[in-house]
């Protein structure tokens, strides 16, 4: 085997054994707090989270990258995400994704959907979370096109800092192996309940090669 794939194969297989194991800590710690809590107050009734672990909703996003690595320097997408609650503490979840952006007359388009499971430990102040997601990926670069399976994982833990807001920092995988993209990303989200049926979000995230992107959705709730 190739020395170069044998690194690559060796690295992206200790990433993916750093972020599982990333998540397995968060939801110890989730575990741990949540029966320390326990101890000291009574338990939250479930449904009184304002945030979009444990929701019923439909969202629709959109969003704004920066690239400093590559063209096109800036990029756009139009996203569309479900959720829905599973028995308590999972989650099922779906989400489209459209980007597009172009340099010199040359214009990059690609879109992904992937379906996936969230399980989240619920604390007295938030929800530690881990999602792994799987997929498809279709890219165009001027007339080149390709095609192929995607999957991500992600971790991180959503804070519920106010009766109507959550605060939720993240840790991302994401790999198409078949269009060349993999990537880890360091994000943070903002959600806030301004009725019961109505949220809004904006969220920021940066990748491995420093290029950022920011969103702003809103959702529906059931």
């Amino acid at each position: 085997m190739n020395t170069n794939l044998k690194k690559k194969i060796t690295m992206k297989t200790s990433q993916l054994k750093f972020l599982c194991i990333s998540g397995a800590a968060v939801l110890g710690f989730a575990a741990t707090a949540s029966a320390q809590d326990s101890s000291l107050s009574p338990p939250r009734p479930v449904g009184t989270s304002v945030g979009l672990l444990g929701a019923n909703y439909a969202g629709a996003e959109f969003g704004y990258t920066h690239q400093v690595n590559g063209g096109p320097k800036v990029l756009r997408d139009y996203g569309f995400v479900y959720n829905t609650p599973l028995p308590e503490g999972l989650d099922f979840n779906f989400n489209y994704d459209y980007l597009t952006g172009s340099a010199k007359g040359v214009t990059a388009k690609q879109q992904l959907a992937v379906v996936g499971l969230t399980g989240y430990r619920s604390l007295g102040w938030g929800k530690a979370f881990l999602q792994g997601n799987v997929g498809w990926a279709w890219d165009r670069v001027g007339t080149k096109r390709e095609n192929g399976f995607a999957y991500s994982v992600k971790t991180g833990i959503e804070f519920q800092l106010a009766p109507k807001f959550v605060l939720t920092p993240y840790v991302s995988y994401e790999d198409a192996p078949k269009v060349h993209a993999q990537e880890w990303n360091y994000g943070v989200q903002g959600n806030y309940r301004f009725t019961k049926e109505w949220s809004t979000s904006l969220g920021a995230k940066m990748d491995e090669h420093h290029n950022l992107r920011y969103a702003a959705g809103v959702n529906y709730h059931f």
